[in-house]
């Protein structure tokens, strides 16, 4: 996880030096949003002015601690489970030749994921709201213990769907119009 903080503050840091900015992650991307906000912040003294989180627990969740090791799992088992939490489209997972390109990468993504680690913090890391999303469907995610990062504002809103939800229209504007309202309540900026 390191390495792609690195790479992505290095690639956005002249930028959020220049003005106000917000991080939006769903998974994956939910905890590399954290985790640059935490770089930011301990490294560069910059921090957001809010982070949306969706479709993951805190990274110190027990719920997520105890989840199981999907990146382990032989690849027909990979696939399966990628079948049932949907967001992969079907042409794709009946290409065998995409396959072998695409499910090392998925798994190698989802190990980063699973052995992302960092303790709950004492104290709050951040100070900028905090609003986390998820699908009312997915598997339950530990949305509350994300509000331990901050000593600002915290939402949660669950969106019908399971974990790709927001890849429904009526979702995905939900989700644009929500974060566009909280931006120009800011009155910031936003990349």
């Amino acid at each position: 996880m390191q390495q792609i903080v690195d790479e992505v503050v290095g690639v956005l840091l002249p930028m959020l030096k220049e003005k106000p900015f917000a991080l939006f992650g769903h998974s994956f991307g939910a905890f590399t949003s954290f985790a640059v906000a935490d770089h930011l912040k301990q490294v560069h003294n910059l921090e957001p002015v809010h982070i949306f989180l969706s479709g993951a627990s805190a990274p110190y969740s027990e719920m997520r601690i105890n989840a199981p090791k999907r990146s382990n799992l032989s690849d027909d088992d990979f696939l399966k489970w990628m079948s049932s939490i949907g967001g992969t489209p079907p042409e794709l997972l009946a290409n065998p030749e995409v396959l072998k390109l695409f499910v090392p990468a998925l798994k190698a993504d989802l190990h980063v994921v699973e052995n992302y680690r960092c303790n709950k913090p004492d104290k709050p890391l951040l100070s900028c709201s905090v609003t986390c999303f998820d699908g009312k469907d997915d598997i339950p995610h530990d949305l509350q213990a994300w509000k331990s990062i901050t000593s600002g504002d915290f939402t949660t809103r669950m969106l019908d769907g399971s974990h790709f939800y927001l890849k429904d229209p009526g979702n995905e504007k939900i989700l644009l119009d929500y974060i566009t309202k909280q931006l120009e309540t800011s009155e910031i900026d936003y990349l």
